[in-house]
């Protein structure tokens, strides 16, 4: 095909539909999917982590993972960190500016606000707890955050084992 480009926007309307056209026959793999989410996720290091062990410790391509899930308030909106939408559950990783006393209350009334929205059921991931021999904030150890993703995993694996009407998570079905 033979294009005169005559205008500085041309050149890049031209190159879009070429990306367009050429996307059309290419087909995001499961790999292409999971990379680009743990990719998202980089700049933040604790949900990185959270996700990334949560994800490979999982071990199952029929779940499908949505992070930082746009979720509609009546005030806004709300990302949750992790969602898993064949079981309606979000998952919230509580780094340390979760621990003060206003991002506490703020974090009941967005929990709230989700639940509300979704009827979504929180499942917590304290990467901090409060020391309180020395009522400070101490970051739990890695075996402990290890430990609590391990349980998710049981949960997710013994909630989708119980469901009859489980649906598997096809990734080609859902982006075609």
């Amino acid at each position: 095909m033979f294009v005169i480009l005559t205008h500085p926007c041309d050149r890049v309307i031209y190159d879009l539909r070429i990306l367009l056209n050429t996307c059309r026959y290419i087909r995001m793999t499961p790999l292409d999917y999971v990379s680009s989410i743990l990719s998202k996720m980089r700049h933040k290091k604790y949900e990185y982590y959270v996700l990334s062990r949560f994800w490979h410790r999982l071990d199952d391509l029929t779940i499908e993972i949505s992070p930082q899930q746009y979720i509609a308030r009546e005030n806004g909106f709300a990302l949750a960190d992790l969602y898993l939408p064949q079981f309606n559950l979000v998952i919230e990783v509580d780094e340390s500016h979760h621990m003060s006393l206003k991002n506490l209350s703020a974090d009941q009334v967005r929990e709230k606000d989700i639940i509300k929205a979704t009827n979504a059921e929180i499942y917590r991931i304290p990467i901090y707890s409060i020391d309180h021999d020395s009522e400070r904030i101490k970051q739990k150890s890695i075996d402990e955050v290890n430990h609590i993703i391990e349980d998710l995993v049981h949960y997710v694996k013994s909630r989708k084992n119980s469901m009859q009407d489980f649906e598997a998570w096809d990734m080609n079905k859902k982006y075609d």
